[in-house]
């Protein structure tokens, strides 16, 4: 499809398009330089046509709201995508689909305006409504925007969540339920888009009065709010208009009690009297030497792990393993069993699976199998959640913790997996949106008195710890790292208020097989096991062979093994404990292994790699026999 039949098939679908500079996503610029904002997308063939005939190469945007549409955006080219596992049970209708520049797919469906949706379906999926994409015959570096189906757009599945809508301002919630209070803080608000929107002429008056309220909440004083807005006089209007319009806007913001507190100078706070209320409060927590007496007792809810009433987060790379893990350490709280070597204080958990999925029920299917406990009180909800934005989504969690306490009594843990869904589409990296996230997460902590775990992913320079904003390491109490070495994953407490911290966990997933599907394929999920403490050490020290010929030679061992050939060590000395490790003849592997390499001298060749082997503790060799000193030598592996 060429330009000129894709504006003239889309504008007679009554969508918004409009131009993109070349080989980018950026709206493209007017000719006084400035640049379009998409909400100027229009469906007017006779507006669009003039451009693109002067700029043939451009690209070409879609807004989805004004279009009716909304577009779920999958990275499935990703390996951490987990759309697939997202769609596990669901159905998805027949409706317009294109494969992006990128190789991504977009679904689009039909959507009314009012609809709101987070921003995040589930890893590497987004839902793209108010905003753009980008439309066949786009290109980036060369790569095409493709429509891969001519389905008209379905109606939006009642799979795709929903979100309520979002307050502009403060605004503290309701009584959720008994005892638990939430405050939501500010609202998210784009100061661009409105002025965008105002300077299209879309809505000027509800505009102006929302951009006013706003600059108000953030403490703008009358003078400096005049000359934002004195440059947004509506056509036809005069500047003193305008400012009697925006003045009465902002007399009302003020009236509204928008305008933040402003705090007393520090010194006028530290020199005035203190009330009887303050001194007593300032008397009761100061000790002195003389009167302090020793705390033996542990206020643990996994013993150098987890305190019963603090916040922890938990992170790791994708695929690390993170749920599992933390999964397991909630089911023998609710069990009132050790986690491995390490006890436990028993309690009802609320587990939040914010991705969804069917796999949780694979998951807790295999831990009641493993440690057969009845009646445990791990409680599971498997659906996204708006924590950040959603006073509705608030009363969910609310009510959830009211029945689960009605029937288990009073919590002991609450995980958010994950921090990301929670946020729905909010900047992990704002402190704002961060700092909105920790208000909400302590007062679930305060209020219920429960352990509140959030499960994160780490960023792209692991050595920096969790992604997003550091004040979230600084707000919790524990914080648990999760690293992988030559495919063994390592718990590390990085940060532990009140508790001595455990040595560093070390774990794999062990695959255990549930059933069979309807086409016999066999159907699995995985547990944690500990990792020996060999196995462990093995890992830390990275013992693998390194170079083409010391491969071929740990190849040539794995093969022979495999087929029997050699036999368990002897003890004794020079030889590691008896019938521990594969012993093989140095002439079979030396001629097995040659046969292999590629040098002009193979034996040469061998005896250096194999000595080096030898010397990094990879390989041992005792009275004319090899054995691999890594766990792959192993008699039991």
């Amino acid at each position: 499809m060429d330009m000129k039949e894709a504006i003239q098939d889309y504008t007679a679908r009554g969508w918004k398009i409009f131009p993109v500079e070349r080989n980018s996503k950026l709206p493209a610029k007017r000719e006084t330089g400035v640049r379009l904002s998409y909400q100027e997308a229009t469906d007017d063939l006779n507006a669009l046509v003039p451009y693109f005939e002067r700029y043939p190469d451009a690209n070409l945007g879609l807004n989805l709201i004004e279009s009716g549409l909304v577009c779920i955006d999958v990275d499935d080219y990703k390996t951490d995508c987990k759309f697939q596992e997202f769609m596990t049970g669901k159905e998805m209708p027949p409706t317009l689909v294109q494969k992006s520049a990128s190789g991504g797919t977009h679904y689009l469906f039909r959507a009314d305006q009012v609809e709101q949706f987070p921003g995040e379906m589930c890893s590497q999926v987004d839902i793209k409504h108010k905003g753009y994409i980008l439309v066949e015959p786009s290109k980036i570096n060369g790569k095409p925007y493709t429509w891969q189906t001519d389905d008209d757009p379905a109606p939006v599945p009642h799979w795709v969540p929903r979100k309520a809508t979002t307050p502009l301002l403060d605004k503290q919630t309701e009584s959720i339920h008994s005892g638990i209070h939430i405050d939501l803080a500010r609202g998210t608000v784009n100061p661009q888009d409105l002025i965008d929107q105002i300077n299209a002429g879309h809505n000027w008056h509800n505009n102006i009065v929302t951009l006013v309220a706003y600059y108000v909440s953030q403490g703008y004083s009358s003078s400096q709010v005049h000359d934002i807005t004195d440059n947004l006089t509506l056509s036809g209007w005069t500047v003193e208009q305008t400012r009697r319009e925006v003045q009465t806007a902002f007399d009302g913001a003020i009236g509204k009690g928008y305008a933040p507190i402003v705090p007393k100078q520090p010194s006028e706070v530290l020199t005035a009297p203190a009330t009887p209320e303050i001194q007593a409060k300032a008397l009761s927590s100061i000790i002195y030497p003389g009167q302090a007496q020793p705390i033996l007792s542990s206020n643990y809810l996994v013993k150098r792990w987890l305190d019963r009433s603090g916040t922890s987060v938990i992170y790791g790379e994708s695929n690390i393993g993170k749920s599992f893990f933390v999964l397991e350490m909630c089911y023998c709280i609710a069990a009132g069993i050790p986690w491995y070597q390490y006890r436990t204080q028993q309690g009802p958990v609320a587990y939040l699976a914010l991705e969804g999925g069917l796999g949780m029920n694979n998951r807790l299917y295999a831990l009641q199998q493993k440690y057969q406990c009845k009646d445990v009180p791990l409680a599971v909800r498997r659906a996204p959640l708006d924590m950040l934005n959603s006073e509705e989504d608030l009363q969910i969690l609310a009510a959830m913790i009211q029945e689960i306490e009605a029937q288990y009594g009073k919590l002991a843990m609450i995980v958010v997996d994950t921090l990301s869904r929670a946020l729905a589409g909010g900047d992990e990296n704002s402190s704002t949106d961060m700092g909105r996230m920790v208000k909400i997460k302590d007062a679930l902590a305060e209020q219920t008195g429960a352990h509140v775990c959030l499960i994160h992913h780490s960023g792209k320079d692991t050595s920096r710890g969790a992604r997003g904003h550091s004040l979230l390491r600084a707000a919790v109490s524990t914080e648990i790292e999760l690293t992988k070495m030559d495919g063994i994953s390592f718990a590390t407490a990085t940060k532990q208020r009140d508790q001595e911290p455990a040595e560093p966990f070390a774990f794999t997933l062990d695959s255990v097989e549930l059933g069979y599907d309807q086409d016999g394929d066999a159907v699995t999920t995985a547990v944690v096991k500990a990792a020996s403490s060999e196995d462990a050490q093995e890992a830390r020290q990275k013992k693998r062979p390194g170079g083409k010929n010391q491969v071929i030679i740990f190849n040539s061992y794995k093969q022979l093994k495999a087929d029997n050939v050699g036999e368990p060590n002897p003890g004794g000395t020079g030889w590691p404990e008896g019938g521990k490790y594969w012993c093989i003849k140095a002439e079979v592997l030396r001629e097995f292994a040659r046969g292999k390499m590629t040098a002009d001298n193979t034996r040469s060749a061998y005896d250096q790699a194999l000595n080096a082997m030898v010397h990094s503790g990879i390989a041992g060799i005792n009275e004319g026999k090899v054995w691999m000193t890594i766990k792959e030598g192993r008699v039991n592996v």
